[in-house]
């Protein structure tokens, strides 16, 4: 990257006076919501997430308080929902913790990764999962896309 190619020096206007002078960094996000998941290619990571429409993240101790989950819950949080994906169709929402995939435990981005890669396009996932908006526990069925 040149010095000064993604840098802009916006003017931040009030009352019609400038006051201020600021630089902005801008970068350019080519894959939104890529997890890091031991184990699995990023590639993997990838098609995990145009499979499906969905990424994943591991559901630490805050995250689990943040959204006031049942104590034990064990899982991985929907972190990024693509609103025209497979997963928003089948009202997966960012928040909801996946518990299960085809009545296998995801306890980690790797598992949910490689429930995903091993499903073929067409096949039809079950996904059992802990809704945040409501607080119940529900089942999902998800249709993979192809890669």
């Amino acid at each position: 990257m040149a010095p000064d190619e993604n840098l802009l020096a916006p003017r931040i206007w009030r009352s019609y006076a400038l006051n201020k002078h600021s630089t902005l960094t801008v970068c350019r996000v080519t894959t939104y919501g890529v997890t890091e998941s031991p184990g699995i290619p990023a590639e993997g990571r990838r098609r995990s997430l145009t499979r499906l429409g969905l990424s994943v993240r591991e559901l630490s101790g805050d995250l689990s308080a943040r959204i006031s989950a049942p104590r034990g819950l064990t899982g991985v949080m929907a972190w990024f929902v693509d609103a025209v994906g497979p997963a928003a169709d089948a009202d997966i929402e960012r928040g909801d913790v996946i518990l299960e995939i085809n009545r296998r435990p995801v306890t980690s981005p790797a598992d949910f990764h490689a429930a995903v890669a091993a499903a073929r396009p067409g096949d039809i996932l079950t996904v059992y999962l802990y809704k945040a908006s409501t607080g119940q526990r529900r089942l999902a069925t998800v249709r993979v896309d192809e890669p």
